[in-house]
C-alpha cells in the first residue's frame, strides 16, 4: 500500500491536532494507520459474511447451512461448514481475532475501537483514549471524526 506525501502529512497533522501519541510509534505512524485501515475493512467483510451465512476466510469458502448437493452446487464443491463448535462459526472466530488486533494497534496511538456487528453501517468506531466521556447510560459521547480511515 503506498500513500502519497499529502495524505501522510494530513494524517500526521490530524493526529497531532487531536492530541494523540505520535511519538509512541517511533515514526511508524503511517504504517500503523494503514494497518488499522486494513483491519477495519477485514472486520467489515467478516461481519457481512457472518450476516449472510456464507463467505470466504483465508481462501476457503464456508457456509452456515447444511452442506448438501444444493449447497455444493451453489457455493462450490469445496465448500465447508462454517460451524467450529455448536454455536460458534468461523466468521465469529475471525471477527474476534481482528478485534484483538485492532485493539492492540489502536492502543499504540491512543485510540479505543468500539465494535458493532451490523454490517449496514460502520462496524468500527474509533474514540480518543484520553478524552472519553461516558454519559449516564454508559455510552461514549465524544467520537473522533475518523472518516479518512474508511
Amino acid at each position: 500500500m503506498s500513500m502519497n506525501r499529502k495524505t501522510e502529512l494530513m494524517i500526521k497533522g490530524w493526529i497531532a491536532e487531536n492530541g494523540l501519541n505520535i511519538n509512541a510509534c517511533n515514526g511508524g505512524i503511517v504504517s500503523i494507520v494503514q494497518t488499522i485501515q486494513r483491519l477495519i475493512k477485514r472486520h467489515q467483510v467478516q461481519c457481512v459474511n457472518s450476516c449472510n451465512g456464507e463467505g470466504i476466510v483465508k481462501g476457503q469458502r464456508y457456509y452456515n447451512g447444511v452442506i448438501d448437493d444444493y449447497a455444493k452446487r451453489t457455493y462450490g464443491y469445496s465448500v465447508k461448514s462454517a460451524y467450529i463448535f455448536e454455536d460458534e462459526t468461523i466468521f465469529d472466530a475471525e471477527i474476534e481475532k481482528i478485534q484483538n488486533r485492532l485493539k492492540h494497534e489502536c492502543g499504540r496511538i491512543g485510540l479505543v475501537p468500539e465494535f458493532q456487528h451490523d454490517p449496514r453501517g460502520a462496524t468500527v468506531k474509533l474514540n480518543r483514549k484520553e478524552k472519553l466521556a461516558v454519559n449516564r447510560t454508559g455510552t461514549i459521547k465524544y467520537n473522533m471524526p475518523c472518516t479518512w480511515l474508511y
